[in-house]
């Protein structure tokens, strides 16, 4: 197996690596508002509430880790669909179609880049998200270290 910066091998295959993105930074924001709530309202329930809800997404989204697999060997990619219990869809390397980068930007700043997969052409198509993160410098890392995968 040769050696990426951002894809873990997991035995035969690769994982990808789960980058920072904005939903976890507001998840944090969250947590810190339900803190400040109980601290410094009389709003004290409510506090705990926010403070509960958030700490146990947060718990999930850590527990959770990628079930995305790349396959060089057979030429396959598994993609986790995120719903519990489904198995995750197979598609092989021929269905691929191409990836997509999208940014969204505030103040000409990057605040949160996703990369997509496609698979299929026409109205067949299916798109999948794959990673994200704040920047676009890491996801375009993981988008060339991908090609360089599926092109072998």
């Amino acid at each position: 197996m040769m050696s990426y910066k951002y894809l873990i091998p997991d035995g035969k295959a690769y994982k990808i690596t789960t980058f920072v993105s904005l939903a976890h930074i507001i998840l944090v924001a969250w947590l810190f508002i339900g803190i400040a709530t109980v601290v410094y309202s009389a709003y004290f329930k409510t506090g705990l509430s926010l403070i509960a809800f958030t700490v146990l997404i947060i718990v999930l989204m850590l527990l959770r880790s990628s079930k995305t697999r790349l396959f060089p060997e057979e030429k396959m990619i598994k993609i986790d669909t995120g719903v519990r219990g489904k198995e995750p869809i197979q598609y092989p390397f021929s269905d691929f179609s191409g990836f997509e980068l999208e940014t969204v930007y505030y103040l000409r700043l990057p605040i949160n880049t996703e990369l997509f997969v496609r698979f299929g052409t026409g109205e067949t198509s299916k798109r999948h998200v794959l990673a994200q993160s704040f920047g676009k410098r890491k996801i375009q890392q993981l988008y060339n270290e991908l090609e360089e995968i599926l092109n072998t």
